[in-house]
């Protein structure tokens, strides 16, 4: 992968069914058309300004007949909270698509920047779906397709939170 500044508004597949972006992508219909988009899952601020800019990305979603979902956060703290139910909208968009369609979907994950608070979702989703990956194989997975991912020192700690909560209920779950 050939990284340029500009494609920093651009989104970048993280997986085959995932893509992780700023709002501008989400707003490009030409974006989303060629690239097969069935859900928008927008990550925002629940008040203030930002709450506001998404709401034209929600109305392209509906102009295009895209699901869409927000999860509206009063700080960041709120985001370890919101993992497991992100999962689950992802997971159960997915499942929707193939079981009305056969074919796979596509989920377009993204913030104001594309590099912080829909990160930290992106990367959450790797660690609970795949076993394998840790909080910091996670954080990598998503810089090496999108170079200008900021983990922060707060996300970075909120992730490794996640990942012993994860690794707690898997402990469980084998007794």
């Amino acid at each position: 992968l050939e990284w340029n500044y500009e494609r920093r508004r651009e989104a970048q597949n993280i997986l085959p069914f995932l893509a992780l972006g700023p709002m501008t992508a989400a707003k490009d219909e030409g974006y989303l058309r060629l690239n097969d988009v069935t859900m928008l899952l927008g990550v925002r601020q629940k008040h203030g300004f930002q709450s506001k800019l998404m709401n034209s990305a929600l109305r392209t979603a509906e102009k295009l007949n895209l699901a869409c979902e927000t999860i509206d956060l009063t700080g960041n703290q709120d985001l370890i909270r919101s993992f497991q139910h992100t999962t689950a909208i992802i997971n159960n968009h997915l499942s929707q698509v193939h079981q009305q369609t056969g074919r796979l979907g596509k989920v377009l994950v993204f913030c104001e920047s594309g590099n912080e608070r829909s990160a930290g979702v992106v990367a959450a989703y790797l660690m609970e779906t795949h076993e394998d990956v840790d909080h910091i194989k996670a954080m990598q997975l998503c810089q090496a397709q999108r170079f200008c991912v900021n983990f922060d020192d707060g996300m970075k700690r909120l992730l490794q939170g996640y990942w012993d909560i994860l690794c707690a209920r898997r402990a469980v779950a084998v007794q």
